[in-house]
C-alpha cells in the first residue's frame, strides 16, 4: 500500500517495531538471554515508541476524533494502554511474547486501517499538519 508522504515516518517506525517485535518471538524460541532481551526492548519501547505513540496521539487522534473515528481512535489508545503495562513487567512468564504479539498486532492494525482511514478521510491541509508534527 502507498503511504502518504505526510505518514511516512510513522510507517517507517512501524518497521523498527516489526523488526523488534520478531527478534523477541525468535529469541524466545532459541532461548536466548532473556534478561538482556528485555532490556533491550524496555530501552526501544521507552526511546522510540513511546514517543511514536505521543506523536500519534497529538496529531493523528484528535483529528480523526473530529471526524467521528472514535472506533479507530479508542482501538488505538487501547493498544497503547495495553503496551505500556506489558513493557514495565516483560519479567513476568509470558509477557515478553504478549508484548511482542500485541505490537506486531497492533502495528498490522495501525498499516491497515488508521493510517488508510487518515489516506482517506482527513483533507490535504491536515495532513500536511501531521507531516510537520512528526517532522518536528
Amino acid at each position: 500500500m502507498k503511504r502518504n508522504k505526510n505518514l511516512r515516518k510513522l510507517s517507517s517506525d512501524h518497521h523498527h517495531a516489526l523488526a523488534l517485535a520478531r527478534k523477541i518471538t525468535r529469541s524466545i524460541q532459541n532461548d536466548d538471554n532473556i534478561s538482556s532481551l528485555i532490556s533491550h526492548a524496555q530501552d526501544i519501547f521507552y526511546n522510540e515508541l513511546a514517543l511514536h505513540f505521543e506523536l500519534e496521539e497529538k496529531s493523528i487522534l484528535p483529528e480523526l476524533e473530529k471526524i467521528g473515528e472514535q472506533a479507530l481512535v479508542k482501538r488505538t489508545l487501547d493498544d497503547h494502554v495495553k503496551l505500556h503495562q506489558l513493557v514495565k513487567h516483560l519479567d513476568v512468564p509470558g509477557n515478553l511474547l504478549m508484548f511482542a504479539n500485541l505490537l506486531k498486532e497492533h502495528v498490522k492494525f495501525e498499516e491497515q486501517h488508521l493510517f488508510e482511514a487518515c489516506q482517506n478521510m482527513l483533507d490535504s491541509e491536515v495532513m500536511a499538519e501531521i507531516g510537520r508534527l512528526c517532522d518536528r
